[in-house]
Order: C-alpha cells, then structure tokens, then sequence
C-alpha cells in the first residue's frame, strides 16, 4: 500500500510513504518505508507523511483506518544527504 506526499499549493509529488507485509492475527503489524526526492529533502517532509500515515495505521478499522498495533522500519544511519 503506497501513499503519495505532495507539497501542499502546488500539488507536486514529492516522495512516497510505503506500507508492507501487513500481517493480521495477533501482532496485527506492517513495515513502513520512505522516501522523499533529493531535492526536497530537509524540510520535513517525510515526518509529515510518516505521521499522518501513523494516524491512519493506528485508527481502528472499522474507522477507515487500518486498526494495527505496529508499524516497524528500518533505517540507514549513513544515509544522510
């Protein structure tokens, strides 16, 4: 499941939010990814999507959200710009 993140005004995709191996049953969990273009990186971007996409994971199902307990990632310390 991909959500997109775009700059708000001039609606220019900006990098992508991914949700995968979203497991049901008792650990109800998914692993989150990310990314934001070179040239829009630093500004925030990314915890904006990353938050927002949080809410919706974490709300429950019959909400519109996806009622999970877990959101796991992982990350690359030296990949810095």
């Amino acid at each position: 499941m991909r959500r997109a993140v775009f700059l708000l005004g001039g609606g220019k995709l900006v990098g992508h939010v991914n949700l995968s191996d979203i497991v049901r049953g008792v650990s109800h969990r998914c692993n989150l990814g990310w990314r934001v273009h070179a040239e829009h990186v630093r500004r925030g971007c990314a915890r904006e999507a990353v938050s927002a996409v949080l809410s919706q994971l974490f709300d429950p199902q019959n909400a519109q959200g996806l009622g999970l307990h877990r959101a796991e990632c992982s990350i690359q310390p030296d990949n810095t710009p």
